[in-house]
């Protein structure tokens, strides 16, 4: 979100996961002046920024350090859904002092979406399951539910019950018999190891 409202000379530090392609969408866009950090108190204050970004996971206690120290922090509410990603974007197009950058993000990102459901309209809708080889998968109050229902899926895992972001067992995932399967890997990259796992897995041959 701030890559896509400021540019990056305003940008002091960025976590150092922004370089990794598999789980970042600006990988290669900030500048190696921009420091990398890891969340260490010290680091993030010497620094000196106006203002520190964080998310609901980040750790209590450097948020709270960092407070103390006079910095000022804007912690974003979750984002299971593309409405919150819009108030989130337009949040921090607030507290930026962009407010017309935000607002040109969110009408493109609601364009996108209109698109794409206009795509799909009339198409057979094909099972889906989203799941990791730890058995994370995603169900109805998340974005990855909206994003397989909006593309013209249908999220299997809404046979279950399961709400949110749990962890189901292997026989589970089976059982669903998708037609789709969005293998989530967050180690990152494109290693096509947990593909070729579940191709040479023998229980997975029926699916």
């Amino acid at each position: 979100m701030l890559a896509g409202l400021v540019p990056a000379a305003r940008v002091v530090g960025v976590t150092y996961l922004v370089d990794d392609p598999g789980i970042s969408n600006v990988a290669g866009h900030y500048p190696e002046q921009v420091a990398r950090t890891r969340a260490e108190i010290e680091a993030l204050l010497a620094l000196r920024p106006d203002l520190v970004l964080v998310s609901t996971h980040s750790d209590a206690i450097a948020v709270r350090m960092l407070l103390s120290a006079g910095v000022a922090v804007a912690r974003f509410p979750a984002f299971d859904s593309f409405e919150e990603v819009a108030r989130n974007l337009w949040l921090l197009g607030e507290l930026l002092g962009v407010p017309g950058a935000a607002r040109e993000v969110v009408a493109e990102m609601e364009m996108r979406l209109a698109a794409v459901r206009e795509a799909v309209v009339g198409r057979a809708r094909p099972g889906v399951l989203y799941y990791s080889l730890s058995g994370s998968t995603g169900g109805p109050g998340t974005l990855t539910d909206e994003m397989i229902q909006l593309a013209g899926g249908y999220n299997l895992v809404r046979e279950t019950g399961i709400e949110g972001y749990q962890r189901i067992t292997r026989e589970l995932a089976i059982a669903l018999q998708p037609e789709v399967v969005i293998l989530s890997d967050w180690s990152g990259g494109n290693d096509p190891a947990a593909a070729q796992q579940l191709r040479t897995d023998p229980a997975w041959q029926a699916v």
